[in-house]
């Protein structure tokens, strides 16, 4: 499974590009800096690319992020900025 996070920095959205050997439910947490989370959902992925847009981004104060993925029992994380 691999993540990709677009504009990294963000602003108020972020794309994620996520691609997945097969279909399954998942679930996706963004992080802050402290570890503390900040965005939890659960999705559902088809087998290869799902494209995943996540907005209303603009509550969230500067600083990085932590953005992982649970799937199949596979953990993915990246790192983005906020600005």
């Amino acid at each position: 499974m691999v993540s990709t996070i677009y504009p990294n920095p963000f602003n108020d959205q972020v794309s994620i590009q996520l691609f997945a050997t097969e279909a399954g439910s998942g679930t996706y947490t963004i992080l802050n800096e402290l570890g503390q989370t900040v965005l939890y959902m659960s999705i559902w992925l088809n087998a290869g690319v799902n494209p995943l847009t996540i907005d209303r981004l603009n509550a969230l104060p500067s600083g990085i992020y932590y953005f992982m993925v649970n799937f199949k029992g596979n953990r993915i994380f990246n790192k983005a900025a906020r600005l």
